[in-house]
């Protein structure tokens, strides 16, 4: 939280998203929502500042502690207390029964990327027309559209992914009998 002189809070006894990570966006809002524009009291509790010269206090709006709602809201956690190596602070016990009860606040995880096809090998002698889809050997047509062992009059055999379907079996040669 940045006051107006410019001086950066560092509500006790919570930790908060970091930017960047999941519902960090949706933190800083909350806590926005909270004290933009209304009064507010910083009350301190042991150390003055943290390692970043960050002022450390708890912040309250008309009697209601800013740093509970977001632990009870999920999106925050109790930290940075005598549990994590850190002093004892007086809301600590508060902190952390509010953080028991929490709903957990999770990210949906970002889809796996699709692998990447296996790439073709080059086409033999036998492939070289512009209209030969580079998958089969002898050549057969470009995929779409998709081509059947029925419209074929030879067996193929499957140099690369088999975009037809023609190798039922899953042995390499699709159409076998055709030839």
């Amino acid at each position: 939280m940045e006051l107006d002189s410019g001086d950066t809070v560092r509500v006790s006894g919570i930790d908060t998203p970091e930017r960047g990570e999941c519902h960090f966006d949706t933190a800083s809002a909350r806590m926005s929502e909270l004290v933009l524009g209304k009064t507010v009291t910083l009350t301190r509790d042991g150390e003055d500042t943290d390692r970043y010269d960050r002022i450390l206090r708890y912040v309250d709006v008309d009697g209601d502690d800013a740093g509970i709602t977001l632990i009870q809201e999920g999106l925050a956690t109790a930290r940075y207390d005598s549990r994590d190596g850190y002093g004892f602070h007086t809301r600590e016990p508060d902190y952390i029964s509010a953080d028991d009860g929490a709903p957990l606040q999770t990210c949906a995880p970002e889809p796996a990327p699709a692998p990447a096809p296996a790439p073709a090998p080059a086409p033999g002698p036998a492939q070289q027309g512009a209209n030969c889809d580079p998958n089969y050997t002898p050549c057969i047509p470009v995929f779409p559209p998709d081509i059947n062992c029925g419209d074929l009059d030879v067996s193929v055999r499957v140099i690369g992914i088999d975009v037809h379907g023609l190798d039922g079996d899953g042995d390499g040669f699709g159409c076998e009998a055709n030839g």
